[in-house]
C-alpha cells in the first residue's frame, strides 16, 4: 500500500532551528525563567537563593520554591533588591500587572502592606455604587466631583472632604453619617455601618491610595468587582465554614441532576470530591487532581494574578448515570451537553467545579480487570481541569492553548494511552494534508475542536520537549489573547510565524510520523 504523500515546509536555517532548542534568550543573554527562589515566611517575599535577604535566613523562615511561577501561585511577592522574576518580566509577551497593582504586589487579602484598608476594596466600590453618578466630571453636584481619586482627594467648592488621620474632621465622613446635612447619600438610602466603618479606617490610616494605582484613572476602574469583594468575604471564613458551604452547593446541584440520595464526599487539600465513587477511588482522585491543580497554578501564575488561587476548594461531581451528568449540564451550567460530553469545568464562579460521567459506572476498577474501559476517569478530569484554568486564567486565551494545555496535563496520567495516540494521529493528519494551513486555522481557532485539541497538544508538547524553559512565558503570554503570537514568537525565538510553523511541523513529522 503506497504512503500518502506529504507536503513538506521549506526548510528553514539551522541557526533558527537551533534557537528553538536552546534555552531562551532576550538580548544574547541566557534567561533564567524558572530557577530555584526561596521565600521569607514571615513577610511574603521570594529572593534569588544568592540574594543577601535570603543568606540569612533561618530554617523555620525559609521556604523553598522550584520556580517563580510556585512562589506567585503561594501568595509571595519578588524582591524589590534582587528582582528574581526580572527574567520572565523582561519578556514583554509576559502579560502586565493589572491595574492598580504596582511591583511586587500580590493578593494581599484586600488588605494595605500593613494589613491597613485599601482603596479599592474598603472605599471606591462604596463610591461608586452610590456617590459617583451626581459627583462627577460633568455633573459636580454641590461643587463636588469624585469621579477620580485625585479628584476626591481635592475636594469639593467648599474645601477638602477628607482631612488624612483625622476622619472627625473629614466631610466625607460627617455628610454619609449624618453628622453634617444635607446626609449623603441623599433621602432613606443609608450606607451600610460597616461600610462606614471600613471608610471611617480608610481615613484614619492616612486616605492611601493603593501602591502603584494611579489617582488619575476613573475610579470605577480602581473599585474592586463585586465577584472581589465576595472573594475576599468567603477568604475570611473559616476552612470549615467554606466547605459547608461547598456541601450545600454540592447537596442542591446533585438534587437539581436528579441523582438519588446526597453524594459521598472524599476530601484532598483543595479538592471535594462528590459521587457514588468507591472510597478508595475518589481518595485517590483527590490527590490527583490536587497534585494537578498546583502544576496548572505554577505555570499559570502570573505576577500579581496567581492563578486557581481563590478561596473556595474545587467541587468535583462525579455521576454514574449518564441521564443525571446531562441534567446536570442542563440545570446547574445552563447548557446542553454536547454529543458523546464525558466531562466539563467551570472554574470562573463562586464554588468552582469539575463534573464527569464515570467511565466504570461507580465500580471499583479491580472490578474490569487489567486494561479497564478505556480513558480513565482521573484523565478526564485532569483534561478539563487544564482546560477550564487556562480560561479562568486569560479571558482572552484561545482556545487552542486551554484545549491544548488540558490535553497535555491529562498526557501525564496516561503516556502511552489511547487517547495520546489519538492527540498525535490527529496532528500527523494535520501535516499530511497542509501543514501551514491547518497549523495556521488551529492558531486563529477556526478548526474544530477535535482538531484544535490535537494540534494545540503537539505544539505544547513540542515546546515542552525542544525548549522546557520557553513554556512558561510563552503560555503565560498568551493568555493575554492570540494577538500576542507574532510578537512572542520573535521576543522569545527570535523567529518569524512561519519559520515556527516550520519548525513545529517538521518536529510532528519526525516525532510522531515514526510511531513514538
Amino acid at each position: 500500500m503506497r504512503r500518502p504523500r506529504t507536503s513538506a515546509p521549506p526548510p528553514i536555517p539551522a541557526a533558527v532551528l537551533l534557537a528553538l532548542m536552546i534555552p531562551l534568550a532576550v538580548e544574547g543573554r541566557a534567561q533564567p525563567v524558572g530557577g530555584p527562589v526561596v521565600g521569607t515566611k514571615g513577610s511574603k517575599v521570594y529572593h534569588d537563593l544568592d540574594c543577601g535577604s535570603a543568606r540569612r535566613l533561618s530554617g523555620p523562615n525559609r521556604v523553598p520554591f522550584a520556580t517563580p511561577g510556585l512562589a506567585e501561585a503561594s501568595g509571595f511577592r519578588a524582591c524589590r533588591s534582587c528582582e528574581p522574576d526580572e527574567a520572565i518580566r523582561m519578556v514583554s509577551l509576559f502579560a502586565a500587572r493589572p491595574p492598580g497593582q504596582g511591583e511586587g504586589e500580590g493578593d494581599d487579602g484586600g488588605e494595605g502592606e500593613d494589613g491597613g484598608p485599601k482603596f479599592s476594596t474598603h472605599v471606591a466600590p462604596a463610591l461608586v455604587a452610590n456617590c459617583v453618578r451626581c459627583h462627577n466630571a460633568d455633573d459636580r453636584r454641590g461643587g463636588f466631583d469624585l469621579s477620580t481619586f485625585r479628584a476626591l482627594m481635592a475636594g469639593a467648592d467648599s474645601g477638602p472632604v477628607v482631612a488624612p488621620d483625622a476622619p472627625a474632621e473629614s466631610e466625607l465622613l460627617r455628610r454619609i453619617t449624618g453628622e453634617a446635612t444635607p446626609k449623603m447619600p441623599p433621602g432613606d438610602t443609608d450606607l451600610a455601618p460597616e461600610t462606614i466603618a471600613r471608610i471611617e479606617a480608610w481615613i484614619a490610616a492616612g486616605a492611601p491610595l493603593d501602591p502603584g494605582a494611579d489617582p488619575g484613572a476613573p475610579i470605577s476602574e480602581l473599585a474592586a468587582s463585586p465577584e472581589q469583594l465576595r472573594a475576599l468575604e468567603l477568604a475570611r471564613l473559616s476552612d470549615d465554614d467554606r466547605r459547608l458551604l461547598l456541601v450545600e452547593a454540592a447537596n442542591r446541584r446533585w438534587a437539581q441532576a436528579g441523582a438519588p440520595g446526597e453524594p459521598a464526599l472524599a476530601a484532598g487539600d483543595r479538592t471535594l470530591v462528590f459521587g457514588a465513587l468507591p472510597e478508595a477511588r475518589a481518595g485517590t482522585l483527590s490527590k490527583t487532581l490536587d497534585r494537578a491543580q498546583e502544576t496548572a497554578r505554577a505555570l499559570l501564575s502570573r505576577p500579581g494574578m496567581p492563578a486557581l488561587a481563590g478561596p473556595m476548594a474545587l467541587s468535583v461531581y462525579v455521576f454514574d448515570d449518564r441521564n443525571h451528568y446531562a441534567e446536570f449540564a442542563r440545570t446547574v451550567a445552563g447548557q446542553e451537553p454536547a454529543e458523546g460530553e464525558r466531562a466539563r469545568a467551570d472554574l470562573s464562579g463562586e464554588a468552582p467545579y469539575l463534573a464527569a460521567l464515570d467511565p466504570l459506572g461507580g465500580r471499583e476498577e479491580s472490578e474490569f480487570g487489567e486494561g479497564g474501559t478505556g480513558r480513565g476517569l482521573d484523565a478526564l478530569l485532569v483534561e478539563q481541569l487544564g482546560a477550564g484554568a487556562v480560561s479562568a486564567a486569560g479571558a482572552e486565551a484561545p482556545r487552542w492553548l486551554a484545549l491544548g494545555y488540558g490535553a497535555l496535563l491529562a498526557s501525564k496520567l496516561e503516556p502511552r494511552g489511547a487517547e495520546v495516540a489519538r492527540l498525535r494521529a490527529g496532528a500527523v493528519r494535520a501535516y499530511q494534508v497542509g501543514w501551514t494551513t491547518k497549523a495556521g486555522e488551529a492558531l486563529g481557532d477556526v478548526l474544530d475542536p477535535d482538531e484544535t485539541r490535537a494540534l494545540g497538544f503537539s505544539l505544547l508538547e513540542w515546546l515542552s520537549a525542544a525548549n522546557p524553559r520557553a513554556v512558561g512565558p510563552f503560555v503565560r503570554g498568551m493568555l493575554g489573547g492570540r494577538d500576542r503570537l507574532d510578537d512572542g514568537i520573535q521576543q522569545l525565538f527570535g523567529a518569524s510565524r512561519e519559520q515556527f510553523l516550520s519548525a513545529w511541523g517538521q518536529w510532528v513529522a519526525a516525532r510522531y510520523g515514526r510511531g513514538r
